[in-house]
């Protein structure tokens, strides 16, 4: 019973630490209201405990990720603490790989190549991603990663530059919107179905993409060095990449799956500042993977991180979220 009550505990603060965003001295003075008198550090080592026992169904997905077909990829900033004198304590990124069975994350002191390398290497397949550098130096590097290009950021440089340009970036909007209603209507569809669309319907809009940004350059209002020339070379220079969607019907239009998953790291950085040592970096990792795949297919954290330990404890392999999927929706 004591062993169930500090499991119990630890998983509570792990909860309201990387699900909540609620930082330990903040659960720290909310326990001293209730009576209990308890430090940040025990408090951590209470959430170090519990990824020790999570770290193997982590690893295990993590290696799950890297055999999907298509995977969302970001990055954002993460601080970590433990050396402030160092040139390199602010280039601390996030990284983080979604897909439709998981949600992994990894921290690293680096946005460069060597951190996309680090969550991609390897793999095979189509990566969606920003424009960042690093992944085109991946790819290069990679034959087997195919890099897809998100419409949505594609679609922002237009809306940034839409006040000085409104009838051009007007009509680009509307067509990229056409994009997306054709997509709305094949979401509950069959693949084939959905395909037949793409290739029919979604190339006909882009070819009129392409034409609006021909005669845009060609008849004057995207001079070089305009706002609206620089969305267009940005689109342009990806746009074979920007349109692999038409001819794969599995392939996601943009990028927002993984800016949905760095919400939740991105507010814990706010409220609870990263991490304060190297130690701290793999628990947030762990603990954020695994909690924010529980919510990606619709099961509780709580009482996932409850069965996972349970297994781990019994010696049993730790169960990824999307294993228990069934047993947890009728429990």
């Amino acid at each position: 019973m004591r062993e169930m009550r500090r499991l119990a505990f630890a998983i509570g603060v792990a909860v309201g630490k990387y699900l909540d965003h609620l930082p330990l001295e903040r659960q720290v003075r909310q326990m001293a209201r209730a009576g209990l008198e308890v430090d940040s550090q025990t408090l951590f080592d209470q959430c170090f405990a519990l990824a020790e026992h999570l770290k193997p169904a982590y690893l295990r997905l993590g290696a799950l990720q890297r055999q999907q077909h298509v995977l969302f990829a970001d990055e954002t900033r993460w601080p970590v603490h433990f050396d402030q004198q160092s040139a390199d304590a602010k280039k601390w990124q996030i990284w983080v790989t979604v897909s439709k069975v998981g949600v992994y994350y990894e921290v690293h002191d680096t946005r460069g190549a060597d951190g996309a390398e680090e969550m991609l290497g390897g793999f095979a397949g189509y990566v969606m991603c920003d424009g960042l550098k690093s992944y085109t130096s991946l790819a290069a590097k990679y034959p087997s990663i195919k890099l897809l290009q998100c419409w949505v950021h594609c679609r922002r440089g237009f809306v940034e530059c839409e006040q000085a340009f409104p009838n051009e970036c007007g009509e680009v909007l509307e067509l990229i919107g056409k994009l997306y209603k054709i997509e709305a209507g094949a979401r509950d569809g069959p693949d084939a179905e959905r395909l037949r669309l793409r290739q029919t319907e979604s190339k006909h809009v882009t070819v009129e993409i392409m034409d609006w940004a021909t005669r845009t350059i060609r008849d004057g209002p995207a001079l070089p060095g305009t706002t609206l020339r620089d969305a267009i070379d940005y689109m342009l220079r990806r746009w074979k990449n920007l349109t692999f969607f038409l001819d794969d019907p599995t392939l996601p239009l943009d990028n927002n799956a993984a800016e949905r998953a760095l919400r939740g790291p991105v507010v814990g950085r706010k409220n609870h500042y990263g991490s304060r040592s190297l130690r701290g970096t793999v628990v947030a990792a762990i603990l954020y993977s695994l909690l924010e795949s529980a919510k990606l297919v619709g099961i509780d954290p709580h009482r996932y991180v409850e069965a996972a330990v349970a297994a781990a404890m019994e010696g049993r392999e730790v169960p990824l979220p999307h294993e228990l999927v069934d047993t947890l929706a009728n429990a």
